[in-house]
């Protein structure tokens, strides 16, 4: 892992990151996860509608998971071992803020377009996401792309696309630079870092979880965040 990577192009790859052990198990729930709310996504009251797809795009966040799941994979992603890491990236203040689980099902091939995580939650400062790989990512099965030192000082500008919002043109020259992770790697991301996805053009599912963290004194719109403070603090 390497932190002036992080400050100066807004990500950095941590390989390896959890054992294929750890994996397997953490995998076994975030499957469970997907496949109810998979299952689940065309009811009325679903609050996934405006992103996920049904057998297409599944996203499970920890704030909306009714699966019965969450205690376990929230356990997952706050044991201490990921609360050091986060710690040293974070500082000492470090705490919890959400996991979220992305599964882009086989042969679903729309994009997901460049965005900052940021416009969904504006912090008063920058947190941190880190992607964890369930199964390989490659270019072929909609990996991450990011654009290395782009807008990490600022919100940039969005517009409407037929995928949603967008803050950079899918079909400008610069696309910026692939992301491919073996199965348990991680990828560290500033909550401003300018990323996309593609589409998955494999018969196999790309999975992947990511884990939000911040210092725990973050506001939003002068709010504190529901955060939840690693053991050991």
């Amino acid at each position: 892992m390497n932190l002036d990577n992080l400050r100066r192009d807004g990500y950095t790859i941590v390989s390896p990151l959890l054992e294929p052990a750890e994996v397997d198990r953490l995998e076994a729930l975030t499957d469970r996860a997907v496949a109810f709310h998979n299952r689940e996504i065309e009811a009325p009251a679903n609050v996934y509608q405006s992103v996920s797809r049904k057998d297409g795009i599944t996203f499970v966040n920890e704030l909306a998971d009714d699966s019965g799941l969450m205690p376990a994979i929230k356990q997952f992603a706050m044991q201490p071992r990921l609360a050091d890491l986060f710690r040293s990236i974070a500082g000492g203040g470090a705490a919890h803020y959400c996991y979220q689980i992305v599964y882009k099902h086989p042969q679903f091939h729309d994009p997901f377009p460049w965005h900052q995580d940021h416009l969904h939650t504006p912090t008063d400062e920058p947190f941190f996401n880190l992607w964890i790989a369930l199964s390989d990512m490659t270019v072929e099965n909609g990996c991450l792309h990011v654009m290395p030192g782009v807008g990490l000082d600022r919100v940039l500008p969005y517009h409407t696309t037929p995928w949603g919002y967008a803050c950079w043109p899918l079909d400008d020259p610069q696309q910026g630079v692939p992301i491919v992770l073996k199965r348990g790697s991680g990828l560290l991301l500033t909550s401003k870092t300018l990323h996309k996805s593609g589409g998955n053009f494999t018969d196999r599912p790309r999975k992947a979880m990511l884990i939000a963290f911040m210092d725990r004194e973050r506001h939003v719109n002068g709010e504190r965040l529901p955060l939840t403070e690693y053991a050991g603090v």
